[in-house]
């Protein structure tokens, strides 16, 4: 029987996407289990961790004066400890500024993971989205890692996809969904306070714009970088022109990043409008909030990917600005794909066009995501039935081959290795 789990992650409450991931996975497992289990949560903001959850949790402190690097050092070391298993979440399995442990965390899960087998805990992946990796030494970490993890569910078939050529055992993986999909939006009255703090008509439209500061420099090597000023008058030339055209919705900026609002701000500032506008961060509302914000806006033209899910997820249309596969991957999930726009064709007609085509079409993007969304939801769920597994004993294998051979149950079937999308699917009862 499972007594207490680490989760290694970015887990800092500064992004709206992680947090809800981590509550995702939390109250997924504790449902599964039938009980409420102990979480060990490795963050630098330890009061975020205590104030913001309500399973079971003890935050371990990263910050310096504890003896960390990052994720590495003694606290970390004593939870993998304590602990009896280690779950991986979210997407730090790249190799972007490897040497930094401050920023990137896959050393140190490819340590815990060599740590949990030498003392024979459980480890896994849980819905993670894994690369990008460029380096020798960064493919070979993660194709380590997943190789001693004992299972491993993939929220995209990309991810799949890398994994495998890197050799991890198909036996052990399966597709499933992101954790966020399933997570609860704040009740309908917290929303409608909030919306009325930022003083937004709750029976008017609303636009909703996401963007970061990351611009195009995760988009591809092929790629010219964009600079900040470059990006942010071409974007709000276009969202003025798209605002005009569309008669001057109420306009609602979206920060789901603390990362991301100098940025956004900047934007503002460009965007000319006759309607209101208005910034909303995740600095003074959770990820609860912030989803039940997303499903009052009447449409989303994101950047970040859970600004898109926590937005689809309330069946909120959304179309995408992509500054990383793992954005696309996503919209190609849902059949969405041609509600993308790609750095590489970014311009102010080609975002105005995107922005307003994506708007006039809103009604048969939901009826898609009416389709899609529940489907994904028990999808993510999957996950926590194979901790479940684990916890009375079972062996996660035969479950995840149970879950394959179940066609009816899964929008994913496996051809030679390689992890296609079905086209057509119905959302299971």
């Amino acid at each position: 029987m499972i007594k207490s789990i680490t989760v290694l992650g970015s887990s800092s409450g500064k992004n709206a996407g992680d947090a809800a991931l981590l509550a995702g996975l939390m109250e997924a497992i504790d449902t599964a289990c039938g009980r409420k289990i102990l979480y060990e949560i490795p963050t630098y903001r330890p009061y975020y961790i205590w104030n913001n959850y309500q399973t079971r949790v003890r935050p371990v402190s990263m910050q310096p004066f504890w003896g960390s690097v990052g994720m590495f050092g003694a606290p970390t070391a004593a939870s993998l400890l304590r602990s009896s298993m280690t779950l991986v979440f979210d997407a730090p399995l790249f190799d972007r500024k490897i040497w930094n442990p401050l920023t990137n965390y896959l050393p140190p899960i490819w340590l815990a993971a060599k740590t949990c087998k030498s003392l024979g805990k459980k480890f896994g992946l849980y819905n993670v989205g894994a690369g990008p990796v460029t380096t020798d030494f960064g493919r070979r970490l993660l194709a380590d890692t997943a190789k001693m993890a004992d299972f491993i569910t993939i929220r995209d078939s990309d991810s799949y996809n890398l994994l495998a050529e890197l050799g991890a055992s198909e036996e052990k993986m399966l597709i499933t969904a992101d954790a966020a999909i399933p997570v609860s939006a704040s009740p309908k009255e917290n929303v409608d306070q909030i919306l009325k703090e930022l003083g937004l008509f709750e029976e008017g439209e609303i636009l909703a714009i996401n963007i970061n500061g990351y611009i195009n420099s995760w988009a591809g090597a092929d790629q010219a970088p964009i600079s900040r000023d470059q990006f942010t008058t071409t974007y709000g030339a276009a969202l003025s022109e798209a605002l005009e055209e569309l008669g001057h919705p109420q306009l609602l900026f979206v920060c789901t990043q603390h990362n991301d609002i100098s940025i956004t701000e900047e934007l503002m500032g460009k965007t000319k409008t006759k309607g209101k506008k208005r910034l909303f961060s995740n600095i003074h509302y959770n990820h609860h909030d912030t989803k039940g914000v997303f499903g009052r806006v009447s449409f989303l033209f994101a950047m970040r990917l859970h600004a898109s899910i926590l937005a689809t997820s309330m069946l909120t249309p959304a179309s995408a600005l992509i500054f990383q596969i793992k954005v696309s991957s996503y919209y190609d999930l849902l059949g969405l794909k041609d509600k993308t726009l790609s750095f590489k064709d970014f311009s102010k007609e080609t975002v105005r066009q995107t922005i307003t085509q994506g708007w006039r079409d809103r009604q048969k993007t939901k009826e898609i995501l009416k389709q899609k969304i529940p489907f994904l939801a028990t999808e993510a769920l999957k996950a926590a039935e194979i901790v479940a597994a684990a916890d009375r004993g079972e062996c996660p294998l035969a479950l995840i081959k149970n879950f394959k051979t179940k066609k009816k149950e899964t929008n994913h079937y496996l051809t030679n290795g390689k992890a296609k999308t079905e086209t057509e699917h119905k959302p299971t009862d």
